[in-house]
């Protein structure tokens, strides 16, 4: 009898193992083939992401790469006639970032999709706010270029966007991040 659970626990900690190991493996495929991999931005950087824009009433921002929808929940409080959307790829962060938004009280002005957002419209932004990787930047500015207004503005926490007209750049700050600011 001893012998059997001691067989029975070697199963359970394998299959435990195999799940961990599988329920994972999509968040670092996503960083690896989206080029975005959830990395939160401290509240200090929100805040000074924040300092940079000049929202008007009306005005939509659209996040790339939401994660758990800091900064877009950040905005929504501080400016109470703005709206803004975020895409995520990873499934679970956009169910955090709209219970968060409710609890808030700033949904559905302020609200999150799971999504590819190079397969959505981003024609209706007034603003752009992009935290992605380096290698992302390329088809991003592709996108960017191809459907965004004259006069619309991006913000490009960490990583510059080459093609784009620079407004601004924050020097970098106690831990080497900068801050972009363009307009199309």
């Amino acid at each position: 009898m001893e012998m059997f659970f001691k067989i029975f626990f070697v199963y359970i900690l394998i299959g435990i193992f195999i799940f961990i190991t599988i329920s994972t493996l999509p968040f670092y495929f996503v960083g690896i083939f989206m080029q975005a991999p959830f990395v939160p931005t401290s509240q200090k950087m929100v805040e000074k992401l924040l300092k940079l824009t000049n929202f008007k009433d009306g005005d939509h921002i659209i996040e790339l790469g939401s994660g758990d929808g800091r900064f877009l929940r950040t905005a929504g409080k501080k400016f109470t006639n703005i709206t803004g959307i975020g895409y995520e790829w990873i499934w679970w962060l956009p169910i955090l970032s709209n219970k968060l938004a409710k609890k808030e009280k700033i949904f559905p002005r302020i609200k999150f999709e799971r999504a590819n957002f190079f397969d959505k419209d981003l024609s209706n932004a007034d603003w752009v706010v992009i935290y992605l990787m380096p290698n992302a930047m390329p088809k991003v500015l592709k996108k960017l270029k191809s459907e965004l207004k004259t006069g619309t503005k991006i913000l490009s926490h960490a990583f510059p966007i080459d093609g784009l007209k620079l407004i601004k750049e924050l020097p970098k700050d106690e831990i080497g991040t900068r801050v972009f600011l363009y307009e199309i």
